[in-house]
């Protein structure tokens, strides 16, 4: 399935760098234990020094554990699901009597 994940820096910016090396490294090693990034988003700008960004990923329970777990100490993790427009029309025209 497919998730907006949402994060933000709660350690120092430093120690999530530091912290991204180790990610690389390990997702290097072992591709299918962490989501997969469909875009990278980037930071998102915000006042002050919050330092957050957003990725959409497609992911497994498990690998978002995994995720979640790796991150825990550094950073703060939200996964929104995302449901597809053309999956959820027939099922709305369905339930509201609309049909094509």
């Amino acid at each position: 399935m497919k998730y907006l994940k949402r994060w933000e820096i709660v350690s120092t910016t430093k120690e999530a760098m530091e912290r991204n090396r180790v990610f690389g490294a390990d997702k290097e090693k072992n591709p299918d234990k962490y989501p997969k990034v469909l875009f990278h988003g980037g930071i998102v700008p915000v006042a002050g020094p919050a330092v957050k960004g957003f990725e959409i990923v497609e992911a497994t329970e498990e690998q978002m554990l995994n995720d979640v777990v790796f991150w825990m100490e550094y950073t703060s993790l939200e996964y929104i699901p995302l449901l597809e427009s053309p999956k959820i029309a027939p099922k709305l025209q369905a339930r509201y009597g609309l049909g094509r």
